[in-house]
């Protein structure tokens, strides 16, 4: 059966190809760099600031603890708790403290593109990641690698960043469009970020130097559109049987994740409904060999089109690309008192209990309209029950 499964994905793609039913753009010659960041998970809930810290000062340095760092983030805060767990302006002294010639500083961007090809040239030019305040500020997440098109030894064009998510895991690979809706301007009325995109950037040398020129730097640069990692569909598209072929074509064209698909299967494509406004209904792709995992991609559905979204390698053995599954979760209800006819499906809401596409929930409501969810906690590694979806309310 799965013999045949693939064969009819494979038949489907070549008569699309061959009749124009749905356009690819050409790829350019893309290059990776990637710099060797180690992860490491957050330790406690208001912890992402000092786990970003941390990655970025045992790349360069030495490991220091994140009990340590967060004392002297906190210490060197500039709109202190409760305004701020990590604001900036401590984070930015905490690494410039712990590595050695290294000159960090906090940046409040008014320009996106600006803000990312500055990034981009950091790690290309100088090796050097950035901590980036993502979801309004609520959480900080670490910007190590970059895909792009090489012109001449230059940055020409950004297609996508790797990045590691101290709730997460490591190393989720992120092109333009979707980094645009984490990656956006933070909303903390009455603080001196409010309203710009905001990093943390080093350099190497003295402040006497100075710091980059950004902006001249990034003048002829540009972000990848967002039409170059979609398909237009004909109306009688199998969505979830083009999916797994769509999403390999696309880490095939940027050159993302060919270690882990080498050898790699598509599994059974898993549908997600989304409720938040910012992203459309999706199909999660997971590939694997050897009975396990290997990547797993989201697809997501924008009407006609097909848009290739986040992909990440799992940093644990699994067979599995929900966590829970289904019998997990209805198992956890039942071990807690939720007794009844449960109806189940897979929704995604960004929120504190699911912050990416690539890490939904389910929601269970019985018929009397209530509504209970369940979810895996990757940092804490644990399954838990959620009465509520909710929002932070303290920054960093």
């Amino acid at each position: 059966m799965r013999r045949e499964h693939l064969s009819k994905i494979s038949a489907l793609f070549i008569v699309l190809i061959a009749t124009g039913a749905f356009i690819i753009p050409v790829a350019a010659t893309e290059t990776t760099k990637d710099l060797s960041v180690p992860y490491y998970n957050q330790e406690q809930d208001y912890y992402c600031g000092p786990a970003v810290a941390q990655m970025w000062i045992d790349f360069h340095d030495d490991y220091v603890s994140q009990d340590t760092l967060y004392s002297y983030i906190e210490s060197h805060n500039l709109e202190p708790y409760p305004e701020w767990y990590t604001d900036p302006y401590g984070l930015a002294c905490s690494v410039d403290h712990y590595v050695d010639d290294l000159v960090a500083g906090d940046h409040s961007w008014s320009s996106f593109n600006t803000a990312n090809l500055a990034m981009a040239m950091d790690i290309v030019d100088r090796d050097i990641p950035s901590a980036v305040l993502t979801f309004s500020g609520d959480h900080w997440s670490l910007v190590k690698g970059v895909t792009y098109d090489d012109y001449y030894g230059m940055v020409n064009e950004v297609y996508s960043f790797r990045v590691h998510i101290p709730q997460l895991g490591s190393n989720f690979q992120i092109g333009m469009d979707d980094w645009s809706s984490l990656f956006d301007q933070v909303d903390h009325p009455g603080s001196s970020w409010d309203n710009y995109w905001v990093t943390v950037q080093g350099y190497w040398g003295s402040k006497r130097v100075g710091a980059p020129d950004y902006e001249a730097q990034a003048r002829n640069v540009t972000l990848m559109s967002d039409e170059e990692d979609d398909a237009l569909l004909p109306e009688d598209t199998d969505f979830a049987e083009f999916a797994p072929v769509f999403a390999r074509q696309m880490m095939d064209k940027f050159g993302i994740f060919q270690e882990e698909l080498e050898g790699a299967e598509p599994g059974e494509p898993i549908f997600v409904h989304s409720l938040d406004e910012r992203w459309h209904d999706y199909y999660l792709v997971p590939f694997g060999r050897d009975g396990y995992i290997t990547v797993i991609t989201t697809v997501f559905i924008k009407g006609d089109v097909a848009d290739f979204g986040i992909s990440y390698a799992p940093d644990a053995k699994t067979r599995s690309a929900i966590r829970p599954t289904l019998e997990e979760a209805r198992k956890t209800l039942a071990e807690n008192g939720y007794d009844g006819d449960w109806s189940a499906r897979l929704i995604y809401r960004h929120c504190e209990q699911a912050l990416l596409p690539t890490h939904p929930l389910w929601e269970f409501t019985t018929d009397d309209r209530d509504t209970v969810y369940v979810g895996y906690v990757p940092w804490k590694d644990q399954v838990e029950i959620y009465e509520e979806l909710t929002q932070k309310t303290i920054s960093g």
